[in-house]
């Protein structure tokens, strides 16, 4: 058993007595070319791991199979979901992982791990495919924390949503919960089919399925079910938020017309009497004028008042 560590492009390599595990966890060009000299790889291949973020994705090659895996991450900064890249070489006895940024922190963990003697004989004593099952059923894991949290988040958005006083920024954390669901099903959307994918091409690689297989399929289906179950709960979140703003919206609009329709006969009296010579100087004269006026004011808005009340309109 060997350990190597390139000063120059950050390239790890591991050996162990059924599996070569070299990890990059940074894919620039000079890593990038120094990774295709120790594994040679298809030149479309090797042009797709500079691209992050595409699409989770299996392909077959002769003598090996490819994999795109995106997985979300929790944003610490603003506390959104962010995703990053997972790119998967592996044959007959070689593992090769590109993680974009080492945002993976399961898989940095388990490089550092690497450096125990014993720890790294007794992971890279298995065949590679299990020693891949293993990671990814670590970052799985490791991703159910971020869905308990968006969980938390949907029922916190949901006891302020009738909350009047804060309705311009429910309406911002329901399109923050849409925008981190969004992104979180977008990483997932395809694991399911590339590790079928992978399944089907085990055989031309002449490696065994190893049984914690359908696990890892399970795990992906049960985190793709509880997404949609949480996508369904926003949508549902959105549309009562703006059927609340619809109806706020409404009421405003009635109270502003009844305002309206209260003053404009109000305004129709008061012009006539300025407008009509005679009537003005009558009002003048008589010093019973300007209350009779009033008075007509008054009486027409309680009028109007009831009418409003007997129609149910307020």
């Amino acid at each position: 058993m060997t350990m190597n560590r390139s000063k120059l492009t950050k390239i790890l390599e591991y050996r162990g007595r059924a599996t070569t595990w070299i990890h990059v966890g940074h894919a620039d060009m000079a890593n990038i070319r120094a990774l295709n000299k120790v594994f040679p790889m298809h030149e479309h291949d090797l042009r797709e791991l500079l691209p992050a973020l595409q699409h989770s994705k299996c392909i077959v090659r002769p003598g090996y199979a490819f994999l795109v895996f995106i997985f979300p991450l929790r944003d610490q900064e603003s506390g959104g979901v962010k995703e990053t890249e997972l790119d998967v070489f592996i044959t007959a006895n070689t593992l090769v992982t590109v993680n974009h940024g080492n945002r993976l922190a399961d898989l940095t963990s388990l490089t550092d791990e690497m450096t125990n003697a014993v720890k790294r004989e007794l992971i890279l004593s298995q065949d590679p495919v299990t020693v891949l099952l293993s990671l990814l059923d670590m970052i799985y894991r490791s991703t159910f924390p971020l869905l308990v949290q968006l969980s938390h988040d949907v029922r916190t958005v949901e006891n302020r949503l009738f909350d009047e006083s804060g309705r311009e920024d429910t309406i911002r954390q329901v399109l923050f919960l849409k925008n981190g669901n969004a992104r979180a099903r977008k990483a997932f959307q395809g694991h399911k089919y590339a590790l079928t994918e992978l399944r089907s091409a085990l055989s031309s690689l002449k490696l065994p399925v190893p049984a914690q297989f359908n696990h890892l399929v399970s795990e992906t289906i049960d985190i793709w079910n509880t997404l949609e179950s949480q996508r369904e709960s926003i949508d549902t979140l959105h549309e009562t938020n703006e059927t609340l703003l619809t109806y706020r919206t409404n009421k405003v609009m009635k109270m502003l017309t009844i305002f309206t329709s209260i003053l404009l006969p109000l305004g129709l009296l008061t012009s006539v009497v300025i407008v009509d010579a005679p009537v003005m100087n009558a009002f003048m004269q008589s010093p019973y004028g300007f209350p009779s006026l009033l008075g007509a004011m008054v009486i027409m808005t309680a009028g109007m008042l009831i009418f409003f009340r007997v129609k149910r309109w307020m």
